[in-house]
């Protein structure tokens, strides 16, 4: 193949360095403008990413020095390769530079090997990103596709000297010693840095290391086991509060807001107004305002709220993602409810491909799951937004007319936005920004509220309105000096419903802290009708008096190898890295934070036998005590 007169004059050289250039200038140009957007600052960010994107272009231009050298041309295909390498990285560059824009996460390694075997969800997400994306999306590959043909058919060995590639290679060095971690590191990092982030969270245990915990947990128990069936009634351990069951048996929905946050609630303590109807709700029900979410992310916040555990991952477990670790949890809510003679829906208005999702819904107990194929939608939506589906509206809508479908058995419905994910798309205006959003979904759940009160549902039915986790994004100044670091946890938890203790017809604002894991045992509370045992990290805020939890356990998007233990008003950190898992500080709680990390890892549970009875056998009963 002979290439045009022009083409043969330009330099590959030249190629990856003007690729490697506009990619690194794209990168600051979205974080100049995200950090005036989100953080309202001018230049406080981009120069700290530009040390990392320095960096970056640094040791790019370090492997093209050395794949034109003669030691490199002599060692082949060591050329070929660090060609290759070169233009590897900069597809990846050109990726991460789209997730980012369009999801304010970067491209890593985990997400990527989560993503990998699902073509369809890949292909949904390409298709969500507009005509504008696609077309510069096209273009870069194109011109990747162009980069690598004359990169690799015309990049020739120089006479450069062998050493000339460690200049930049030094000075990449000294770039990344320069670079300091805050906050806002995961987006400042340059796309390798980001993708090949260390993963010591997934780092097993040892057999020996597993088998001292499960000694130390065994030895927790009484010592001995009842010869014969005991009464109903459980028995705390010493780390457990047991409570009256309220023996009321509500209709329940249970409805999760994509990336609802405090700072966008003047109720909540926010920065902004940009949920009126959310706080005209609230302040007429019970609203707890220091409600932290227990994960990052919709998978962990789904699984902290149906499972009652963090969603921390499990040490070694195998699956690609963590639903494929919560399979068999110790407690699920669909499970528990179903016992308790409840129906259970889970309703959305998206594509349930997601990762693992579908089969884990099935697996913790959802007798009916439905997505944006349901019957209910097909001409309704002829618009369909992120992954695929339907405006927040019609869901809402969905669930009207289940909850007024004539039953014999209470109902538990668990459904899930999706309108105020992130990039954010108002479908009733068409406008982008997350204000538009979220006065959309806003102005969707006041309507679904009054049509609930319309319907008489409230006569016996409890809704929860609650977040799957923080909005993805930077934290800024205002928040972070109004909440501090556990801002990056926060969110709002409003209850409306029949008298229920603290969910009762009069106002109640509850100062104490809760979480996402706290819905599953005050659950338990309102619908048993003897005695329910909490272990010391479980709360129960369904019923008077409220039981606090001792330490919440949270994660953050900026180091997802951390867990955050808030332990009133101290705060403990766990380092996950297998055996070598540790805590900051040596103080008693402290380690009692550790210990319990660990067991949560392992499978445990908070607490040995927590909320369960034992029969003569030691095989633990089902906690709702007799006649439920």
């Amino acid at each position: 193949m002979r290439w045009p007169g022009w083409a043969r004059t330009i330099k590959p050289g030249w190629l990856v360095a003007l690729a490697a250039l506009a990619l690194a200038a794209g990168k600051l140009i979205w974080v100049e403008d995200a950090s005036r957007s989100i953080l309202g600052c001018a230049w406080c960010a981009s120069h700290k990413a530009a040390l990392h994107e320095l960096q970056w272009l640094l040791a790019l231009w370090a492997m093209h020095l050395a794949a034109g050298t003669r030691m490199a041309a002599a060692l082949h295909p060591a050329a070929p390769m660090l060609r290759l390498l070169v233009i590897g990285l900069l597809l990846l560059a050109a990726a991460d530079l789209v997730v980012l824009h369009q999801f304010l996460q970067r491209l890593t390694l985990g997400e990527a090997m989560k993503f990998i075997g699902e073509p369809q969800a890949v292909r949904g997400f390409v298709g969500q990103l507009g005509l504008q994306a696609a077309t510069l999306a096209g273009l870069v590959a194109v011109a990747a596709v162009l980069l690598a043909v004359w990169y690799t058919a015309r990049g020739r060995a120089k006479p450069a000297h062998h050493l000339a590639w460690l200049v930049p290679a030094v000075l990449a060095a000294v770039a990344a010693v320069a670079t300091v971690d805050d906050q806002h590191t995961p987006y400042l990092q340059h796309s390798a840095q980001a993708f090949l982030a260390s993963q010591s969270r997934h780092r097993a245990y040892s057999p020996q290391f597993a088998a001292s915990l499960a000694a130390r947990a065994s030895a927790a128990l009484p010592a001995g086991l009842p010869t014969r069936p005991q009464p109903a009634s459980p028995s705390p351990s010493p780390s457990q509060r047991c409570v009256a069951g309220a023996a009321v048996r509500p209709d329940v929905i249970l409805l999760m807001v994509e990336s609802l946050s405090v700072y966008q609630s003047r109720h909540f303590n926010g920065i902004h107004d940009w949920t009126p109807e959310l706080d005209r709700l609230s302040a007429a029900a019970t609203s707890l305002k220091n409600f932290h979410a227990n994960g990052v992310t919709s998978e962990q916040g789904l699984i902290a709220l149906l499972t009652g555990e963090p969603p921390i991952e499990r040490a070694g477990a195998p699956g690609r993602t963590l639903f494929d670790a919560f399979m068999t949890p110790q407690d699920s809510l669909p499970k528990l409810l179903r016992g308790a003679g409840y129906s259970t829906a889970f309703i959305s208005g998206f594509n349930l491909d997601f990762p693992g999702l579908q089969p884990w819904l099935a697996a913790v107990g959802f007798e009916r799951i439905e997505g944006q194929e349901a019957p209910y939608f097909a001409g309704r939506a002829p618009v369909r937004y992120h992954f695929d589906s339907v405006p927040d509206e019609l869901l809402l809508e969905r669930v009207l007319h289940e909850v007024s479908q004539a039953r014999d058995k209470p109902l538990f419905v668990t459904t899930f936005t999706q309108s105020t994910h992130h990039p954010y798309i108002d479908p009733s205006s068409g406008q982008r920004t997350q204000q538009a959003a979220f006065g959309y979904v806003d102005r969707a759940l006041g309507r679904f509220v009054d049509a609930l009160r319309a319907q008489r549902y409230f006569d016996n039915g409890m809704l929860l309105i609650v977040s799957d986790h923080r909005a993805m994004q930077p934290m800024d100044s205002r928040e972070r000096g109004r909440f501090g670091d556990r801002g990056f946890a926060r969110i709002p938890m409003t209850v409306i419903g029949p008298d229920a203790g603290a969910a009762a017809a009069k106002p109640v604002a509850v100062p104490e802290g809760f979480s996402q894991t706290d819905v599953l045992p005050s659950l338990r509370q309102l619908v048993s009708r003897g005695p329910v045992c909490a272990a010391a990290d479980q709360g129960l805020f369904l019923r008077q008096p409220r039981v606090a939890p001792e330490c919440i356990y949270t994660r953050r998007a900026y180091n997802p190898n951390r867990v955050y233990a808030h332990c009133g008003q101290t705060d403990a950190v766990v380092e996950l890295d297998g055996d070598d898992t540790r805590v900051s500080g040596s103080s008693a709680l402290h380690r009692k934070v550790l210990e319990t990390v660990n067991r949560l890892r392992l499978g445990q549970g908070f607490d040995q036998g927590v909320g369960k009875r034992r029969d003569a056998t030691g095989q633990s009963v089902n906690p709702l005590c007799e006649g439920c």
